[in-house]
């Protein structure tokens, strides 16, 4: 959002109306849909849509933050379910790779905005890159992930995995290839 003042009542209720909206048609039609179309569904007007979401980028990291925050959660979780790091890293990649499939067009528009630091998606995400970073650099200390591999362009690479390769269930047949693609060499 524009600001990091509280928001009046009025304006809290219509950011979170213009969220549902967008929501809503992002899961229908995709991300690509036009902002006038969201403030439409929402019932508010521009004025209120732009002062609040200034571009679709700040409107598609307002819809993608509370997915952000189970990440960032998710990560601390599973590296105390699972007690080889490596596990842990690719259940949470399984995870972070399937939660954005419920927004057609999410995973272009994030795998841009992760590595772009002026964008409202990068500022976003900030936390949860911070929390699987974690994770990788414990999966890269057993030597289960190259070390040359950083957290940014992996979530990136994991982001740009096309939809025309799912298995029935959802699940990515490309992410396994990745996974298979950073493994590193483990000692012993």
């Amino acid at each position: 959002m524009a600001s990091d003042r509280p928001l009046r009542a009025d304006a809290r209720r219509n950011a979170l109306l213009v969220i549902e909206a967008a929501r809503t048609l992002f899961a229908e039609r995709g991300v690509d849909i036009p902002m006038e179309d969201v403030g439409r569904a929402a019932g508010v007007g521009k004025g209120t849509l732009y002062r609040r979401f200034p571009t679709k980028d700040h409107l598609i990291a307002a819809v993608s933050r509370d997915r952000f925050d189970r990440l960032t959660a998710a990560a601390g979780e599973l590296a105390a379910e699972f007690p080889d790091p490596v596990d842990a890293l690719g259940a949470w990649l399984r995870d972070y790779d399937r939660s954005a499939q419920q927004y057609r067009g999410l995973r272009a528009v994030e795998s841009a905005g992760i590595a772009d630091a002026g964008s409202a998606i990068f500022t976003d995400c900030a936390p949860m890159k911070e929390r699987a970073g974690v994770l990788l650099a414990a999966a890269q200390a057993v030597g289960g992930v190259r070390a040359d591999v950083e957290i940014t362009p992996l979530l990136s690479l994991v982001a740009s995995l096309p939809d025309a390769f799912r298995a029935p269930d959802g699940s990515s047949l490309l992410l396994p290839v990745v996974l298979r693609g950073i493994a590193g060499v483990r000692a012993g």
